[in-house]
């Protein structure tokens, strides 16, 4: 829940908000197997849910809230768009001529990605892994190319 925990600091940084006034949970979740190899690593599967976000008291300007939360979401989670993720889904109750509460919700969707460690906390296939981050080796050289180009 790499995304749920980068949003909820996120939002104490640009929000102007004090911990106090922001609750955060996850909600709804669900798993998607795929036992995709992908070379130094495996991805187990997509993790997938909805992170809660409830500010109460808010009185910054809501405008700057939106825009900050949607370019979070661009610049952070560029295969929301890729997964088809549902949009997020504001609530927004008046509390007084300066203060709102806002309820926000935000589909994620993560890969749970694992390497082969004999310590690793995860038994699978008869191994032992552990979570790590995706790692891919990207070819510097190519030394040959068999086949043929029709360009």
């Amino acid at each position: 829940m790499q995304l749920f925990q980068s949003f909820s600091e996120f939002m104490l940084e640009v929000s102007g908000v004090m911990p106090e006034q922001l609750e955060c949970f996850v909600d709804r979740g669900g798993m998607i197997l795929s036992g995709k190899d992908l070379g130094n690593c495996m991805e187990l599967g997509h993790f997938n849910y909805v992170g809660s976000f409830w500010i109460e008291s808010f009185k910054g300007d809501t405008d700057v809230l939106l825009g900050q939360i949607m370019a979070w979401l661009y610049d952070n989670d560029p295969y929301r768009f890729e997964s088809d993720l549902k949009d997020p889904e504001l609530d927004v109750t008046v509390v007084d001529r300066e203060l709102i509460n806002v309820d926000l919700e935000i589909a994620f969707e993560e890969s749970i990605i694992v390497r082969r460690d004999p310590d690793g906390p995860i038994s699978w296939n008869g191994e032992k892994w552990s979570v790590c981050p995706l790692d891919i080796d990207v070819a510097e050289d190519l030394e040959s190319m068999d086949g043929k180009f029709d360009g």
